[in-house]
């Protein structure tokens, strides 16, 4: 009986583990300090000013749970899936809302879209997260500080 046990257990830890590895994650995000609130500072190489875009400030979450994301491009809200190994990084099913926007915040939420799409890979240092398009960085965001969060980033 405690062989059918063991047996049992060690079961169900593999099909966990072929689950989710072909969920592609470990069971935890490889950079865990991704798992956070980050703000758009800088976009295409340009300090972002949102005060050029009605006070609105992109942003994404990194949430351990399933290897999702969530945030704002600026107008509308975004989620999706990212796949992280080790400095490589990629997004993938992102879906928008369909909120209409004014020229300003669409060329944003445009220019936002494509890089986060175009993401290879990223870095954190200290407080900033840059993404990079192969060696170019294209994007880089602030942590904000963890608030109290049902999401569980």
């Amino acid at each position: 009986m405690k062989k059918l046990g063991i047996l049992l257990f060690t079961l169900v830890l593999f099909i966990a583990c072929i689950k989710d590895a072909a969920d592609g994650g470990d069971g935890d995000t490889k950079d865990a300090r991704l798992t956070n609130k980050w703000e758009l500072a800088e976009l295409n190489g340009k300090a972002y000013d949102k005060a050029k875009y009605e006070d609105q400030v992109p942003y994404i979450v990194f949430v351990k749970v399933q290897h999702s994301i969530t945030g704002s491009n600026g107008c509308n809200n975004f989620t999706g899936r990212f796949l992280v190994d080790e400095d490589k990084l990629t997004f993938k099913g992102l879906a928008n809302s369909l909120k209409k926007c004014g020229n300003k915040l669409s060329d944003l939420e445009s220019n936002f879209n494509k890089n986060l799409q175009r993401t290879t890979k990223h870095s954190i240092e200290g407080d900033r997260l840059t993404l990079f398009h192969k060696k170019k960085p294209i994007m880089s965001f602030v942590k904000v500080e963890p608030q109290e969060s049902p999401s569980g980033y």
